[in-house]
């Protein structure tokens, strides 16, 4: 009997079939492109350059009422008293924004955008009804910065989720944080023209208008 060769009845493939052909899913379109520039995006920065205007504009501005404090309204208070009210609302706004990180974080910026608005325009109203130091220590210090505290964040961390290439991400973050300055610019002046002849409760409630409108903004875009 004759040995069989298994070798020989093995099937032998064709060269073509030995060519593996690889297949790319098509892309997932309920996964989200992240963005890099668009109108979406600069109207972000629009935004967060409106809330840095009245986060940090305000804690700038603080100078000008400090020397009103000490020649009319705080008269007799010192200076070294009436400077605890705008140090009160700078570190509240530096405090509370690194508490707020974590609710941004988890999606809650429409919260921060609203109760952020609100206390800072409620503070600055009750600003102007304000006869004595303790008064101006909780509206102007305490609520103004809470509020500026729950703005500050959202100012600086939105911007950077819509654009990819560091420059772009760079100019517009530059831009968003260039509303403080021009805040601290704005809003002292206002308030030195505007206290001598409407007097100190319309000036500071006209910057009051000036905060909602500006914040009112920033919820939109």
């Amino acid at each position: 009997m004759a040995s069989r060769n298994y070798e020989t009845d093995k099937p032998t493939d064709s060269p073509a079939s030995e060519v593996s052909i690889i297949q790319q899913d098509p892309p997932d379109a309920s996964v989200p492109v992240k963005q890099n520039g668009g109108l979406n995006a600069w109207l972000q920065v629009l935004g967060a350059f409106c809330l840095s205007f009245t986060t940090w504009g305000i804690v700038n501005a603080f100078g000008a009422y400090q020397s009103y404090y000490q020649d009319e309204l705080l008269s007799t208070n010192s200076a070294f008293e009436i400077s605890w009210i705008g140090s009160i609302q700078a570190f509240l706004l530096l405090l509370v924004g690194v508490l707020t990180g974590p609710l941004f974080d988890r999606g809650f910026l429409n919260a921060l955008l609203l109760t952020g608005s609100f206390l800072t325009v409620f503070g600055i109203m009750m600003t102007s009804l304000c006869t004595t130091y303790w008064q101006v220590i909780l509206a102007q210090g305490v609520c103004v910065g809470l509020g500026a505290g729950c703005l500050f964040v959202p100012s600086i961390a939105v911007v950077s989720t819509y654009f990819t290439t560091p420059i772009k991400r760079a100019v517009a973050t530059g831009l968003a944080v260039g509303g403080s300055s021009i805040g601290g610019i704005i809003y002292p002046i206002a308030f030195r023209q505007m206290q001598p002849s409407l007097g100190f409760e319309w000036a500071t409630r006209i910057i009051g208008f000036i905060t909602m409108a500006v914040d009112l903004t920033a919820i939109v875009t």
